[in-house]
Parts: C-alpha cells; structure tokens; sequence
C-alpha cells in the first residue's frame, strides 16, 4: 500500500501490485513540489503509470485530468480500482495499451507529463527509449509550448542531449534521477 502526500485525498492508501517498482513519496514530493504552480487544473498525463500513485496525487493536488498509460493489464485494473476508490472516474481515463500506440489515440495536450518506464528498458545504459518516447510527444502533438515534462531513470543511464528538447534540471534521489525536460 502507498499513501497520498497532499491535496485532498492526503492519506488515502493506495493498492499497488506486487511486481511494480512504485515511485516513492520523495520523488513525488519532490515533483509537485517544482510543478506546484503548474498543478492547478492542469491535463496531467502519467506514462507507465503502474501504480498510478503519481497521477493520483496530481489528481489530490488539483489536477483537472489525468491520462494513466499502462500496458500491463493487472496493473492498468488495480489503478482503476483505485480511481474508483478515490471516486476520480470522471477526471481520469486509463489506457491499456503500450505507450506508443497510446501516444497516437490521445487527442488532448498535456501541462504535465510523467515518464517513468521499467529501468529495463534503459538498455545498454542508452538514452534511445527516452528520446522515442519525447519524439513520440512532440509529434503526436500532445505537447503544449509550456509543458513540464518529468523523467524518472535509473542513476547509472548516459543522458546526453535530445534533440528539440531542453534538460532543464537533473535531481538525485536515492538510486534514481528525476530529470525535467521542457520542449525547445
């Protein structure tokens, strides 16, 4: 079980499933706290939700709406368990559909965005997965002018530089990175 830091549903507990890798309160924290101007009413969307703790808490702290993309089935049910727990069902869609094909049905943009993918999928220490999935946002065109775009990664990744896309701060908690991007 997780628990909401802040906003309305502040200690709410959370079901998580057993196999996921939840981010934890010091990141999110961390998150809302840098975004905490952006939250109000804001199109939140939450990439790999798995949990769906963070759009939760975006919810909690005033987001309008939020987009859960999660491939993994059990997973994508046990967030919208969850939704309806919290009773958010009408400010909230989960897709469950690998996040590229999600990528291309949505139709809305987002202020902000939260990436935070299996570390699996950062092979061979690279950045390719990451700039794809960037790529994938700006030419879907879900990207506003001003978005915030968040990236959870493990410490030991090679970041380097993506192209039409600004590292605007890179932050260390625990075992991972939380880098903010913004689009060129």
């Amino acid at each position: 079980m997780l628990t909401i830091i802040k906003g309305k549903f502040k200690g709410k507990k959370i079901k998580v499933k057993k196999s996921i890798r939840p981010t934890l309160s010091k990141q999110r924290e961390a998150l809302f706290n840098i975004s905490q101007n952006k939250i109000k009413n804001s199109y939140f969307l939450d990439l790999f939700a798995g949990s769906g703790i963070v759009g939760l808490e975006a919810l909690s702290r005033g987001a309008k709406f939020v987009f859960f993309i999660e491939k993994d089935k059990k997973a994508a049910e046990n967030i919208r368990e969850n939704i309806v727990s919290l009773d958010v069902k009408k400010d909230s869609k989960v897709i469950a559909l690998d996040v590229f094909y999600a990528l291309k049905r949505i139709k809305e943009t987002f202020d902000i965005i939260y990436i935070d993918p299996p570390y699996k999928l950062y092979s061979n220490k690279n950045f390719y997965f990451l700039e794809k999935i960037l790529h994938s946002l700006k030419d879907n065109k879900l990207l506003k002018k001003d978005s915030y775009i968040f990236v959870e990664c493990p410490l030991n990744i090679k970041i380097r530089e993506i192209s039409n896309f600004f590292l605007i701060k890179k932050r260390k908690y625990g075992s991972c990175l939380l880098l903010q991007y913004m689009k060129k």
